[in-house]
């Protein structure tokens, strides 16, 4: 045992101790781990214990015929909160190991958790019974959540305190250990003084798994050697020998596979993201296209022919290159090796969607700062070259932040010029290292082709504008003219909006409204305008809006590439008047636009056209009727000032002495007194007021006292409105939560199987080899037992024969029916049926599958079992049924704690793991079943007995406050039938009254409600 701090764990609050049944075991298991549990009491890694938690065990058999002690602690799992669990990245980890090492040592710790002492507090939660006995753990089990993460952590503080004298490095992952060595007497003697410091501090070494001394091991599914790394053969070949994968669920296996080894794959991301597309539908079978088939050919392709990667040399500089394809990126970080640049590392990533709609030098700078990071924990911030054929320096300082957010570009600054060992190279696609560097990323189609030299900032001012001649500066010898849209809101009934386009002194070109409620609209039609007045015409445009002008120089090409829709997938504002100015740019024989300050009270030209403009809009704006008229009801109108001052004598004392402090404001004429301004109301008046601002539209209570207040002044009169607001019938009709909850229960509990049965039917997918659409769902209340049969059509002719030809004469003539009102239970046939078996049939209320729970729970844990069992296909699914069924009626019940085969039997579903007892000796037969007979009774009554104990007894309390005389809202259950769609039905009053429902009048048919 490590001499080390007990492991306390840390449970969830308000949980229940998980208490599992052992299961029965076969003799063969019991006689394989007894050995081990004597010898687990004689190590004293057991102990006896008496416990509320308990989970049971099933020894597994070894290959070499031995057993496995294996304890299902699921349950316990799901109590703990778990430690973060602090894992190196897998390749992170290999980048450690010295260019210079030429020898390893690979150590994998034996029984490593039984080396870890637990609390006695925690041990409690690790019980398991064995042989009529409850034992626990007093060291960490295997299966537990936290097992692993604790011996890492014990493990490293072991070795913190252990140093190589001959300048070996260890790495450890987990329980895996690898010393790293310069020589092989390094290796042999830094390898003993490990084993024995392993051994000093209570850890045990397995020896068939002890790799000793070596030039070449293997290590987490790696083959490592000096310099280099590469995948080991048993990997590539089982990801070799794959089936092709046909559900979506196969697809992510085996891209998960992939990922783990996507650093020796180039360009992994490129043919990863074709295949998930195939992932991302409803339909869990994958339909196979061409390109599909040639990114999975590929992929394993480059699996199998990977290089060896070299590992990182600190003595030498890097060179890291990269690529973009549109959608994703590619780099490849390299060293200089005999001569030749050799690859470190291949990454790859999907580029941000926001990137993917830039022009391609943007593109290609930010696949040089997503390269960059990634190869950041290789590299470890050590001289890095970075190659690519675009002008990034150019671009970080002469980009216009409209191309991309500020934040992008702040965090791209940060990647590449804060790194003072990081050099950025530029060099043409056809000179230095580029073209065999993209060779090995490797180019997608024969139409991929390198980039040819290229100024970027050109190059971007190309891709991002409409026209190649768009001038940022006047057009020499052109007209000047200025453009403005108007948009105004004069009052809370109408829009108006117009534009304008003027030349000075004092011209107007066009001035016109629009129907439009938006000034971003009107400055889009100005401009689009402008430019059609112009055909083939040089001009120079002025605007004040900078949305404008950025759509003409910044956005409008990038929304045009998207098919004008945003980042996020949603169309754009505008995107028709955007098209019209983009082709309304290409009509002038010359063209430039131009920014200018609004409202400004210069005297240069600029600032009087834009003046000019900005009236002539607001004038065309108001040359026709308001576009868009808003209905609101009018205030309502006050009476005479004499009808307020007789309200005011009939307030009271306390309501005088509310209005008179501090002072009392009182006109000497008029008599009327006033608070802060307003008029005061006595309460007994106020509800004529609240009724006229809560208006026929019915106002919320906040938008009525917002609107009373501002007029009036009524002492305690948000109480006032919130009172008359709540006793609104129209509100209440409306209002679509129930203001009195009303506590759900359960139906009352059957205290003997097969009296009481749910019925429902639940609809299974079609399939192509499959046209069963329905299954009758019939589960028993008191045991759970279910029973399902696939059925052609949901009707009553259907019910009733699987009633009398399956249920009845298997388990009797049931005393109770549940079901929902659906017509295949409702109807004469099934009426019929009740009445010849004198069978009391019971309906829920409709719209309120709660009332189905027994039966809606076991549709869906069987659609879900059948989901998951046919890879969510559906194919065949009666011929799983049967198995799904059996599990089911083995599995315990969660409320009732025994599965329902035992309950009815009275004793565990057999099967190869228990014992069963076998008569060998000869005797008599009828003494032998009457005795049996006995037993299985007893064992019946116990069973029952202790199942209606735990099923929750009704309460005598009723659930809901009514009684009869009252007055009450009965909410329309049927969608699509609400009367004048309120929803609920006008007052009704109750006449009787059970502890859950009511009888309202007049009563309809089935004429008991739910309140």
């Amino acid at each position: 045992m490590i001499p080390c701090t007990p492991y306390k764990a840390r449970v969830h609050t308000n949980v229940d101790p998980v208490y599992q049944k052992q299961y029965p075991l076969s003799k063969e298991k019991v006689d394989g781990i007894r050995p081990m549990i004597e010898q687990f009491l004689a190590d004293d890694i057991i102990t006896p214990v008496i416990s509320p938690y308990s989970t049971p065990i099933n020894p597994v058999k070894k290959p070499d015929g031995t057993m496995r002690f294996v304890q299902d602690l699921r349950a316990v799992n799901s109590l703990i909160i778990p430690i973060a669990p602090i894992v190196p990245d897998v390749a992170t980890l290999l980048s450690s190991i010295p260019a210079n090492a030429s020898h390893f040592t690979v150590i994998d710790l034996k029984n490593a958790f039984f080396s870890i002492p637990v609390d006695p507090t925690t041990a409690l939660l690790f019980a398991f019974s064995f042989e009529g006995t409850q034992y626990t753990w007093k060291r960490l089990p295997q299966g537990y959540v936290d097992a692993p993460v604790i011996f890492s952590i014990v493990l490293r503080a072991s070795l913190t305190s252990w140093n190589p004298s001959h300048g070996s490095v260890l790495l450890q992952y987990v329980d895996d250990l690898l010393l790293c060595s310069p020589s092989e007497e390094a290796a042999r003697v830094d390898g003993l003084s490990l084993l024995q410091w392993l051994m000093k501090c209570g850890h045990k070494v397995s020896l068939q798994k002890l790799q000793w001394c070596l030039p070449q091991v293997e290590y987490l599914g790696f083959i490592l050697r000096q310099g280099e790394r590469s995948i080991s053969q048993k990997r590539i070949q089982s990801l070799a020998g794959l089936v092709t994968p046909q559900t979506q669920k196969e697809m992510l296996s085996f891209l998960g596979m992939i990922n783990y080894c996507r650093q020796w794959i180039p360009d992994c991301s490129y043919y990863d993201n074709i295949l998930r597309q195939s992932t991302l539908g409803t339909n869990q079978r994958i339909t196979w296209s061409e390109e599909m088939r040639r990114a999975y050919l590929t992929l394993q392709q480059s699996l199998m022919t990977s290089p060896s990667l070299g590992l990182p040399d600190y003595a030498l500089p890097f060179h890291l290159f990269s690529r973009d394809n549109c959608k994703t990126m590619a780099g490849v970080l390299t060293q200089e090796h005999g001569g030749r640049l050799r690859p470190v590392a291949f990454f790859s990533k999907t580029m941000p969607l926001q990137v993917q709609g830039m022009p391609s030098c943007l593109r290609s700078l930010a696949a040089c700062a997503m390269a960059v990071s990634m190869s950041t924990p290789l590299t470890l911030g050590n001289r890095t070259h970075l190659h690519t054929s675009h002008d990034v320096l150019s671009l970080l300082k002469q980009i216009h932040t409209q191309h991309m957010s500020a934040q992008r570009l702040s965090g791209y600054e940060v990647t590449l010029l804060t790194n003072p060992n990081l050099h950025i190279e530029y060099s043409t696609s056809v000179s230095g290292p580029s073209p065999i560097l993209n060779a090995l990323l490797g180019l997608k189609s024969s139409s991929d082709t390198l980039p040819a030299p290229h100024d970027c900032i050109s190059s971007i001012n190309i891709d991002t504008s409409p026209r190649p001649d768009m001038m940022n500066t006047p057009v020499p010898f052109a007209d000047v003219v200025f453009v403005d849209g108007s948009c105004s809101r004069p009052n809370d009934t109408s829009y108006h909006a117009g534009y304008a386009v003027v030349a000075l002194p004092d011209r107007v070109l066009e001035a016109k409204p629009i129907p439009f409620q938006s000034a971003q609209a009107a400055e889009l039609i100005a401009l689009t305008r402008a430019c059609e007045l112009y055909h083939d015409k040089p001009v120079t445009i002025y605007t004040d809006s900078k949305y404008a002008y950025g759509v003409v120089h910044d956005h409008g090409m990038i929304w045009k590439k998207r098919g004008f829709v945003a980042a996020d997938g949603k169309a754009i504002s505008h995107s028709s008047l955007v098209q019209d100015l983009l082709t309304a740019l290409l009509l002038p024989s010359r063209l430039a636009i131009l920014h200018c300050r609004a409202h400004t009270r210069g005297k240069d030209d600029i600032s009087r056209g834009n003046h000019l403009a900005d009236t002539a809009a607001k004038r065309a704006a108001m040359t026709q009727p308001a576009t868009l008229h808003m209905p609101m009801l009018s205030p309502p109108s006050l009476p005479e000032v004499h009808l307020f001052t007789e309200l005011q004598k009939y307030a009271t004392t306390e309501e005088l002495k509310d209005w008179c402090y501090p002072t009392l404001n009182k006109n000497i004429k008029t008599g009327l007194i006033t608070k802060e301004g307003k008029t005061c109301i006595p309460a007994a008046s106020s509800s004529i007021f609240i009724d006229q601002f809560h208006g026929t539209s019915h106002c919320s209570i906040k938008t009525t006292l917002s609107l009373l207040t501002a007029v009036f002044y009524i002492t305690d009169c948000k109480a006032l409105v919130a009172n008359y607001v709540s006793r609104c019938l129209t509100c209440l009709r409306n209002h679509p939560n129930n203001p009195h909850k009303v506590a759900h229960q359960h139906l009352d509990y059957p205290t003997t199987p097969f009296t009481h049965l749910q019925l429902d039917f639940t609809h299974i997918p079609k399939t192509t080899n499959n046209r069963q659409e329905y299954a009758l769902v019939i589960v028993d209340m008191f045991s759970r037992w279910p029973e399902v049969f696939p059925t052609k059509a949901e009707d009553a002719r259907t019910v009733v024969r699987i009633l009398t030809r399956e249920i009845i004469p298997r388990w009797g003539v049931p005393l109770q029916l549940n079901s929902d009102r659906g017509t295949a239970f409702t109807s004469k046939v099934s009426a019929g049926l009740t009445k010849a078996l004198h069978i009391e049939w019971k309906y829920h209320i409709p719209w309120h599958p709660q009332s189905s729970g027994v039966v809606e729970r076991m549709n869906r844990t069987i659609k879900d079992k059948i989901r998951k069992a046919t890879g969510g296909t559906f194919a065949k699914w009666k011929q799983i049924l049967p198995i799904i069924l059996a599990e089911i009626r083995m599995t315990p019940n969660r409320s009732t704690r025994y599965s329902p085969f035992e309950i009815l039997m009275g004793r565990p579903f057999p099967n190869p793991w228990i014992n069963r007892r076998i008569v060998t000796d000869s005797g008599d037969i009828d003494q032998i079943r009457d005795e049996y007979v006995r037993n299985l009774i007893e064992s019946l009554d116990k069973l029952s007995e202790q199942v209606t104990l735990r099923s929750p007894s009704l309460p005598d309390t009723p659930t809901h406050p009514f009684q009869p005389g009252d007055e009450v809202l009965i909410k329309h259950l049927q969608k699509g039938k609400r009367p004048e769609d309120f929803a609920y039905g006008p007052p009704t009053t109750i006449v009787a009254f059970t502890r859950t429902a009511i009888l309202r009048w007049p009563a309809p048919p089935g004429s008991i409600y739910k309140p």
